[in-house]
């Protein structure tokens, strides 16, 4: 269909219209992207959201289509305090961008929740978010009051997340055919395992 470099995560608004997070250059000087792209015609990709000094990284769209992105750090490893951040921009103002050629930034974010790492992130239908760290942790995050929570912890890595069933009732420890599927490498960095 076309090609969008260095692209982290895609996300589908409709069978035909998806957002896309990458990073257009090799320059780090370059800001983030995530684009518009209409999968009817491929060749129209329309930048909605720019954020400054960060690669490239997971967006995920809850029940009322909000977009929640993480910003995170070049350094590797990361710092260990502070070097992340969960935005959320409002479905009004990415269609908004989407109509108008508008590009909404770091400061148009609707929350800025502060965490010490980050890799992916997932959501399920109510709202939970789930933020996985490369040091082996998941945390889930209460937008409302801003707190963060260790989900589980592994003595290796987790990197991608997602739903299997996501539309089902989840909480941990209680029966539902919902799961939370996650990408871990373990503490030999030599097995990885999808859970």
């Amino acid at each position: 269909l076309t090609q969008v470099p260095n692209n982290f995560d895609l996300l589908f608004l409709d069978n035909a219209h998806v957002l896309i997070n990458a990073h257009p250059s090799s320059n780090r000087e370059d800001p983030n992207q995530i684009l518009f792209l209409n999968l009817n015609k491929p060749e129209e990709k329309k930048v909605v959201v720019e954020i400054e000094d960060t690669p490239s990284g997971g967006i995920v769209r809850n029940s009322v289509r909000d977009i929640y992105c993480l910003k995170s750090t070049w350094d590797y490893p990361a710092p260990p305090v502070g070097s992340h951040t969960l935005l959320k921009f409002k479905a009004s103002q990415i269609e908004s961008a989407i109509k108008n050629g508008t590009v909404l930034q770091e400061s148009d974010s609707q929350i800025n929740i502060t965490l010490d790492g980050g890799y992916d992130v997932a959501i399920n239908p109510f709202n939970d978010l789930f933020v996985s760290f490369l040091d082996g942790k998941i945390v889930k995050i209460n937008e409302k009051d801003g707190t963060v929570q260790t989900f589980c912890t592994t003595n290796g890595s987790f990197s991608y997340l997602g739903f299997y069933k996501r539309k089902e009732f989840f909480n941990p420890f209680e029966p539902s055919p919902a799961k939370l599927a996650a990408s871990m490498t373990d503490a030999t960095d030599t097995n990885s395992y999808l859970l």
